[in-house]
């Protein structure tokens, strides 16, 4: 068994849009902003307008042999603030191979790119000034790109049932470019793919022949 712990230095981050409809804040296409100080996810109840945030990781994941089994995959995240009055699920989804972008493009706010459900961790269990691990289940393992860059989005599990905030319920993460020194981070644990051993040529045993004829 091989392992790999490696950082988002320089590619995720968080995507943001605000409007006065909850619906137009949900299903926009293109977020307002993309910063990569911070990796939030969650939404905000409107005070003229509902927020919601979403957010990329992007890791390296080339060294890995491509075919390798991953057996165990965590995904831990900084945290920073917890502006959780309502609790939430942050669930992993995946957008793979187009989305989110390498590197990341506002257009990758739109949620109709990601699905499924690699793993979660509910706020609750979240702290500040310390890493918060989601260990990824079967599902997300599979989303590891071995031999290539593995990109997931964070995206909290009310924003995907299209569920509108009545308090917040937001949790602000370091991002790649914070400055904390605590970028988010991978760990793998894999098995490399065995080499497939040559098969020797099959060779049968001589059969002694009778002559045709008649046997003395």
């Amino acid at each position: 068994m091989a392992t790999l712990t490696v950082y988002d230095a320089s590619k995720g981050g968080r995507l943001y849009y605000q409007h006065a409809v909850y619906a137009t804040a949900h299903n926009f296409g293109t977020a307002s902003s993309f910063v990569q100080t911070e990796a939030s996810v969650g939404q905000r109840p409107p005070g003229s307008t509902y927020g919601i945030w979403r957010s990329a990781a992007l890791f390296d994941t080339s060294s890995v042999p491509s075919g390798s089994a991953v057996t165990l995959a965590q995904l831990s995240l900084y945290g920073v603030t917890d502006n959780s009055t309502d609790d939430f699920d942050i669930v992993i989804r995946n957008g793979q191979p187009a989305r989110p972008s390498d590197p990341v493009v506002q257009g990758d706010y739109d949620c109709t790119f990601y699905a499924g459900d690699g793993g979660s961790i509910n706020s609750s269990a979240c702290v500040v000034g310390s890493y918060n691990t989601i260990t990824m289940n079967a599902t997300g393992r599979g989303w590891i790109n071995c031999g290539g860059t593995t990109k997931l989005m964070l995206i909290s599990q009310e924003d995907i049932d299209s569920s509108a905030p009545t308090a917040n319920e937001y949790f602000v993460f370091e991002g790649p470019t914070h400055g904390g020194g605590n970028d988010p981070k991978l760990y793998l644990e894999y098995t490399s793919p065995s080499a497939v051993p040559a098969h020797p040529a099959l060779s049968l045993p001589l059969v002694p022949t009778r002559p045709f004829g008649k046997q003395l």
